[in-house]
C-alpha cells in the first residue's frame, strides 16, 4: 500500500492503471493537509529542497536551476 498526495502525476488514469496491475493499493491525502498526514516527509522533503537551493547558490548557478516553491 502506497500513500500518495492528489498530485496530478498520481491521480491519472495511468498511474491508477499501474497500480492496479501491480497489485498496489493507493490512497491519497486529504487535499491541502500533508503536513498533518504525513509530517516526517513533509520535513524532509523541505529540508533537502532547501540544500540543493544552497549548493546551486555556493556553486553560483543561474537561478534557472534553484527549484520553486
Amino acid at each position: 500500500m502506497i500513500i500518495l498526495d492528489n498530485g496530478i502525476e498520481y491521480t491519472s488514469d495511468k498511474s491508477k492503471e499501474f497500480c492496479g496491475d501491480a497489485g498496489i493499493e493507493h490512497h491519497f491525502t486529504i487535499v491541502y493537509t500533508p503536513q498533518q498526514q504525513n509530517g516526517v516527509s513533509e520535513r524532509k522533503n523541505r529540508t533537502i529542497m532547501e540544500m540543493t537551493t544552497c549548493m546551486l547558490f555556493e556553486n553560483k548557478l543561474s537561478k534557472n536551476f534553484v527549484p520553486r516553491r
